[in-house]
């Protein structure tokens, strides 16, 4: 089915709903005023969702729920909701060249826990490429309890919390995104392993532009300039190398409660401090 070149607008409940359907299209839309969500997926796989205007809805623009997996989310502006585009539960999903502003939160992948079922549905192996994430009112991108996720050449900029925020994730991948003006901290990792934070432009963020609590975790060849504190980091076992840490207005690294990790080939120029070992500290190189 294709739903193409509608007007949906100030309906009670969701602009568009997907029940366990699979292979429609829904393009060049304009689905505004709703009063919950704009295009709603649940149980839904392989749709194409691309080129529409989802806007001013009272809940979420785009919102996909439990086991609604290989989607595409393209081409769609997503302004002026509750949250932007959320995934919950839904995996192998791909968000691209969207933009996506004035919400709360920006981008969201999260968990589901079905209270019914006693089950928790988790969102891994999605990507999130080349989209332009900008002026929501939190986070501009938001992952959590969520595993095997990219978010690759986007734009995060003048976000009211942190630009990318990642709690309790693994194997993530960010890398390529340019990150400034934000409110918070550039990338705020937090509880996460195995994670690759790599090629970032991170500028001009309120917090620190790289803020770390984790293990094993590889921070590489990013831009770190004009931030609180350039890279914060605690934890074990992770890499900082290669980066280019410059005219941070507090420290350019920073390490506390951290051990056996490794600062290597680092560019720490201009910083208030330049590499500052802290509060517990133990075989760091």
């Amino acid at each position: 089915t294709t739903i193409a070149n509608n007007s949906v607008v100030n309906n009670n409940d969701d602009g568009i709903r997907l029940i366990k359907s699979s292979y429609n299209t829904i393009i060049n839309n304009c689905v505004s005023n709703n009063g919950r969500d704009g295009i709603f997926l649940f149980k839904s796989n392989n749709n194409m969702i691309a080129n529409n205007s989802v806007v001013n809805n009272s809940d979420g623009g785009i919102v996909l729920l439990e086991y609604s997996d290989s989607n595409t989310i393209a081409n769609n502006s997503v302004m002026n909701n509750n949250d932007g585009i959320s995934l919950g539960g839904s995996n192998n999903n791909t968000i691209v060249n969207n933009k996506v502003a004035n919400n709360l939160d920006g981008i969201s992948i999260t968990t589901l826990d079905d209270i019914d079922s006693n089950m928790t549905y988790y969102s891994n192996s999605n990507t999130i490429t080349n989209n332009i994430v900008i002026n929501n009112k939190y986070e501009g991108i938001y992952l959590t309890q969520s595993n095997n996720n990219t978010i690759a050449n986007n734009s995060v900029s003048n976000n009211g919390g942190d630009g990318i925020n990642v709690y309790f994730c693994n194997n993530t991948i960010m890398a390529n995104n340019t990150i400034i003006n934000n409110s918070n901290s550039g990338i705020l990792l937090q509880d996460s392993n195995n994670n690759t934070i790599a090629n970032n432009v991170i500028v001009n963020n309120g917090w620190d532009g790289v803020y770390l609590i984790g293990f094993n975790n590889t921070v590489v060849n990013n831009e770190v300039i004009n931030n609180r504190c350039g890279i914060s980091l605690g934890g074990s076992r992770n890499t900082i190398a290669n980066n280019t840490v410059i005219k941070n207005s507090e420290d350019g690294i920073y390490l506390a409660n951290s051990h056996n990790n490794t600062i290597l080939g680092n560019k720490v120029k201009s910083n208030g401090d330049g590499i500052s070992i802290s509060i517990n500290c133990t075989r760091n190189i």
